[in-house]
């Protein structure tokens, strides 16, 4: 998943979440909340793999994500272009996942 976002983990990165997409050049008023939208997703992908035994791609997670940016996306009115931005940056990923020759 952080792969297809573009965004680097190194060691020590789950210590300090807050630090995860920094390198995106996207507005950084809504990025902790864009973020933490990815890492519930994620959490929640791996509960139903540990819980249910069910995988999720990260096609999958990325689409659970935008999906959960329209749903909170009235709660942004004076950062809506802001979360906008986000929440446009992922789903071109997606996108991008099903088919290489998008990001060439």
């Amino acid at each position: 998943v952080w792969h297809r976002l573009g965004i680097t983990v190194s060691n020590g990165t789950h210590q300090k979440p807050w630090t995860l997409g920094c390198e995106l050049q996207l507005p950084q008023s809504v990025h902790m909340d864009a973020m933490m939208l990815m890492l519930w997703q994620i959490w929640k992908a791996r509960n139903t793999l540990m819980l249910d035994r069910a995988d999720s791609l990260p096609m999958d997670i990325l689409r659970r994500m935008i999906k959960d940016m329209e749903f909170w996306r009235c709660h942004y009115k004076k950062l809506g272009f802001h979360f906008d931005r986000w929440h446009s940056f992922f789903p071109f990923l997606s996108l991008a996942f099903l088919s290489p020759r998008l990001l060439a």
